[in-house]
């Protein structure tokens, strides 16, 4: 009996630990660290989103685990040097695209089918002379779905 319940826990440790992002040691690590934001939208978040939105970014926003940002009023700041190094070593990321403009610098990445799932995860990485912000979305989406939400507050 004790057999079956260890196994249990391990099969159930390992269906959690699918589901994780390479990132998560990085937003662990820094979250609530002095000087800096941080902010996590659940899925009740999430929820309350869709209420005014288009049935394209409802039916996204229903396939999105979280959202969380971790950001800081310094330019170029040590976070983004942290989130770089780290999304690097975990070698799953891919370069969507990179805008270098007026001294801000925008990269996008994602990794996709994290774990053993089908999720993704989208990595945004800003720094320009308002401040430095990494923020990360998890869930059942593809490149083209995350074109979807910036449109989001904007009036049709």
């Amino acid at each position: 009996m004790k057999r079956i319940l260890i196994l249990l826990i391990l099969t159930l440790a390992s269906l959690s630990a699918s589901a994780q992002s390479s990132m998560d040691h990085f937003f662990e690590r820094h979250s609530g660290e002095q000087g800096y934001q941080t902010v996590v939208y659940g899925k009740r978040m999430l929820d309350m989103m869709k209420e005014n939105a288009s049935a394209d970014v409802k039916s996204l926003l229903n396939r999105i685990i979280n959202i969380r940002i971790i950001s800081h009023e310094q330019p170029q700041d040590r976070i983004i040097d942290l989130a770089r190094r780290d999304m690097k070593n975990s070698r799953k990321y891919e370069t969507i695209s990179m805008i270098n403009e007026n001294g801000s610098l925008s990269e996008f990445y994602i990794s996709e089918n994290i774990g053993r799932s089908k999720n993704a995860s989208f990595l945004m990485i800003v720094s320009g002379p308002q401040g430095s912000a990494v923020m990360e979305i998890i869930g059942d989406f593809d490149v083209k779905d995350i074109s979807k939400l910036s449109v989001m507050g904007q009036k049709r």
